[in-house]
């Protein structure tokens, strides 16, 4: 039997920070949305790439929020955020463009398709890059002060 080491085994995600750090920027990206759903403009949800820049928040404020040392793995969780917040946002862009700014053509139809599909996939991508890129930032470049 191995002698156990003198410091306890970290958890891979802090749930509370994790969660914190995910739904304010998808909850303020839901409410201007929706606001302006409530006003009849619907394109504002075109502009969901700009909304991307939100996963700079989750990833900092994710590391910021941690009590203790740095995780295991300190990038990779602020990645997960990016990437589910990207998908969040994806929904979103979804959910408007087919209810609130339907297509009537065959051909309208498959490129608001394909159109969901791109968001949806650079928003996870770009996302997870930008949350695990700030992260990093803050982790080597602005380290906390002891």
């Amino acid at each position: 039997m191995e002698p156990s080491s003198s410091s306890p085994k970290l958890p891979l995600i802090h749930w509370g920070p994790f969660w914190r750090s995910l739904i304010a920027p998808l909850v303020i990206w839901g409410l201007m949305v929706g606001v302006s759903l409530l006003s009849h403009e619907p394109g504002v949800v075109c502009i969901t790439p700009m909304a991307w820049l939100l996963a700079l928040y989750s990833g900092v404020h994710y590391v910021m929020l941690l009590d203790g040392p740095p995780d295991r793995y300190p990038l990779l969780v602020p990645a997960l955020i990016g990437a589910l917040l990207g998908l969040g946002q994806g929904i979103i862009f979804i959910v408007v463009t087919a209810t609130a700014m339907p297509s009537s053509t065959p051909d309208d139809i498959a490129k608001s398709q394909l159109l969901s599909l791109v968001v949806v996939v650079a928003g996870v991508l770009v996302c997870a890059a930008l949350g695990a890129f700030i992260a990093w930032l803050r982790l080597h470049r602005f380290p906390r002060k002891q």
